[in-house]
């Protein structure tokens, strides 16, 4: 057809259709936290009556009448059913959300050459699934500038990679004995672990490594 385009507003007919870009604001509205069946509990017949007008409004919603939804609640005695907003403030918010982050550039090789070089076993507690061992680093990475320092890791179990990040574990370079902070004797489930010797034997360099951190993160033992 010629014109190619007709206005559905005002009829006018046009081959060239004139275009803009114009920013949209979107809201979205979760009402997960605030559902509540009335299935059995108030029959159609009373909700209808609660409606403004008797419009077919989109969706399935409908508006309700001031104060008749709070009335509803209170002659039928539901109003222990509805604590929508204690319910909606105590919801745990869900959903994904994608970020930026950085990741440890040669981490993967790192870990491959420490499970060649000792096997799929935690230096604390012996042998683990291969998935629970972490690559620990024995310095602090970005320290010395995110590189992969020559025998300055050893595989340690993720819970007690976590605890040695935290300072309330640390390992004894003179000894090769782990040392446990004080805080750690309420869960017997770690303090078994406090003075054990390492299950693998450290290198020269290992050691250097642990001394210095050593010297700047030991554990309260007191």
């Amino acid at each position: 057809m010629s014109p190619s385009y007709k206005c559905s507003g005002c009829s006018k007919e046009f081959d060239d259709p004139a275009s803009e870009i114009i920013d949209v604001t979107t809201y979205t509205a979760q009402y997960g936290p605030g559902w509540k069946n009335l299935n059995g509990l108030v029959g159609r017949d009373i909700l209808k009556a609660m409606w403004v007008g008797t419009e077919q409004n989109q969706h399935a919603l409908r508006r309700l009448k001031p104060g008749a939804f709070e009335k509803l609640l209170k002659d039928h005695s539901l109003e222990n059913h509805f604590n929508l907003i204690d319910q909606a403030q105590k919801a745990i918010k869900g959903g994904i959300e994608y970020k930026v982050a950085k990741q440890r550039i040669g981490q993967g090789a790192f870990r491959r050459e420490l499970l060649r070089k000792y096997g799929v076993t935690c230096a604390i507690s012996g042998p683990a699934p291969t998935k629970a061992i972490h690559a620990c680093h024995l310095y602090s990475y970005s320290a010395v500038g995110g590189d992969h320092e020559e025998e300055g890791g050893l595989l340690i179990r993720a819970d007690l990679h976590a605890l040695f990040d935290a300072d309330l574990l640390n390992i004894d370079p003179k000894s090769e004995t782990v040392v446990l902070d004080r805080y750690l004797e309420q869960f017997p489930e770690y303090w078994r672990f406090n003075s054990n010797p390492l299950t693998i034997s450290l290198t020269s360099k290992q050691k250097r490594w642990l001394k210095l951190r050593w010297e700047n993160h030991s554990p309260s033992t007191a």
